[in-house]
Formats: structure tokens, sequence, C-alpha cells
């Protein structure tokens, strides 16, 4: 059982150390650009483990599990950012990134904003979806109308 964990780890490092490679050669053949290709679908591929166990928690009823691994998986990637910027060796990585950034950026504030407000409201909600997740929705569109236009 042990063996299988590391095989399938290292399976996994393997394939984290080869997406960036695979991602910039797809976004350059693509023309999307890296900054779109970058927050969207290379975001997605990496983002899907949190997808999935984020649904297993819902789906047990454990709906703070849930909410905390997302929450927390964008606090740990906060702190990759500063980890990696502490590491970057050409002087502060920001100020070598894409001025697109600035956009994704900006629509994750806010989402984590419409995010606080649904939190903080508590809002009961009569339908499927809450005012909270169509804002959700809406500035995730906006935001990848933006950033392919400004690829």
């Amino acid at each position: 059982m042990l063996l299988r964990f590391g095989l399938h780890a290292l399976v996994v490092m393997g394939s984290a150390l080869a997406l960036p490679y695979f991602s910039e050669h797809l976004a350059e053949a693509s023309g999307l650009g890296q900054s779109f290709f970058g927050t969207f679908a290379l975001a997605l591929t990496t983002s899907l483990p949190e997808l999935v166990v984020s649904l297993a928690a819902v789906r047990l009823g454990s709906l703070d599990m849930a909410l905390g691994n997302l929450f927390g998986s964008n606090l740990c990637n906060l702190f990759v950012l500063a980890a990696i910027d502490g590491t970057y060796t050409a002087g502060p990585l920001l100020a070598h990134a894409n001025a697109s950034h600035l956009l994704t950026l900006l629509g994750a504030i806010a989402v984590t904003a419409i995010s606080l407000v649904g939190l903080v409201t508590r809002p009961t909600r009569a339908s499927r979806w809450s005012l909270d997740t169509v804002g959700i929705v809406v500035v995730y569109g906006l935001l990848a109308v933006l950033l392919y236009q400004h690829r």
C-alpha cells in the first residue's frame, strides 16, 4: 500500500513538473496567451483535486470542510506566491509579471468579496442559485472575456 502511494506521488510530482512546459506550448499554439491560459486552463487542472475533495465533502454533508478546503487552498496559494517571490533571484516576482495579472487579481478580490458577503449575510435562497453564486459566475465570465481581449 505504501509503495503504491509512493508510486502515485511520483507520478503526480512528475506531472506537476511537466505541466508548465506543456501549458506554455499549448498557450503559444492556441494563440490564447500565457496569462489567459494560465488563469483558466492551468489553474483548472491544478484545482481539480480541490474540486473533487469539496464535492465529496458536500456529498457527505461536511459543508464547513468543503468551504475550508476552498478558502484554505486559496490562502495556501498566496503563501506559495510569497515563497516563490522569496526565492526568485531576478528581483520582486510581481515586478516581472505581465500586467494582465491585475485583471486576474481584481477578479479574485471581487469573487472573494462576494463570498465574504454571502458568508456574512447568510442569504436564504428560494432557488438553487443564490445571488452570491450568480455574482461569482458573472465575475468569472467577465474576467474570462477581459483576459481574452488583453492576451
